[in-house]
């Protein structure tokens, strides 16, 4: 489950329009000081908060071991786009899916490291 939402959080990510976006947010910043607030509370902090109650979930149901679901879920969004900048070359070039697809399975393996259940102690 955690590979599919991220290998769909990445197409969403790599797809041009994120990438005009995120261009014109950084053009633009120093004359519209409001509109990175914007574009986060209608977009990122969306998607965070619904990755975050989801890993909330998967935390109470034992599949994950977390104390703080928004910061596991900002972690592994910042997972998954991270190396995006220097695989696309800052959005120049299309990223394969199977590339995608890989980021998001190295993704997954590196949160599972850090959030994986606990064993129980007897």
């Amino acid at each position: 489950m955690l590979e599919d939402a991220g290998h769909r959080l990445l197409q969403s990510h790599c797809a041009e329009e994120s990438w005009a976006l995120r261009r014109l947010i950084h053009a633009e910043i120093i004359k519209f000081p409001d509109l990175l607030h914007v574009v986060q509370r209608e977009g990122t902090h969306r998607i965070k908060d619904a990755l975050a109650g989801r890993l909330a979930r998967l935390t109470l149901s034992g599949r994950l071991h977390t104390r703080d679901p928004d910061l596991a879920a900002e972690q592994f969004l910042a997972l998954l786009a991270g190396p995006m900048e220097m695989r696309s070359r800052l959005g120049t070039r299309q990223v394969p899916d199977d590339e995608l697809r890989a980021v998001a399975q190295a993704t997954v393996d590196t949160f599972l490291h850090a959030y994986a259940p606990r064993p129980q102690n007897a």
